[in-house]
């Protein structure tokens, strides 16, 4: 299951090059890989497999299925910005959300969530 964060611009609209900056600037050197690719989107690659915090805690594990990269999606558009996850783990949701709370607050923009 795909979960989708559209950040709406209001007041300031940053550029294409603002977000590239403020993404590999949140991830860091050490975290994840930033690589923008010809669908006009970032992918963000972080190392290791998907993992989940019961899965040896609860017989048979998790009940959702995980992609096993750990990776997010972050697509620019003319008047917002989407963060998606797809079947992605607790630990990768929280690193998007981290990056999308950024994003809301520093250029004061609105957050619409889509499931």
């Amino acid at each position: 299951m795909a979960t989708d964060r559209i950040i709406c611009w209001q007041d300031v609209t940053p550029s294409v090059n603002e977000i590239a900056v403020a993404l590999a600037d949140y991830m860091g050197d050490d975290i994840g890989r930033v690589q923008w690719n010809d669908d006009s989107r970032w992918y963000v690659f972080l190392p290791g497999e998907s993992s989940h915090p019961q899965q040896r805690l609860l017989p048979g594990g998790p009940t959702v299925t995980m992609r096993i990269e750990r990776d997010f999606e972050v697509v620019p558009g003319s008047d917002s910005l989407s963060v998606i996850t797809r079947d992605q783990s607790p630990l990768v949701q929280a690193i998007a959300d981290g990056f999308v709370k950024f994003a809301v607050a520093f250029w004061k923009a609105r957050l619409e969530e889509e499931g």
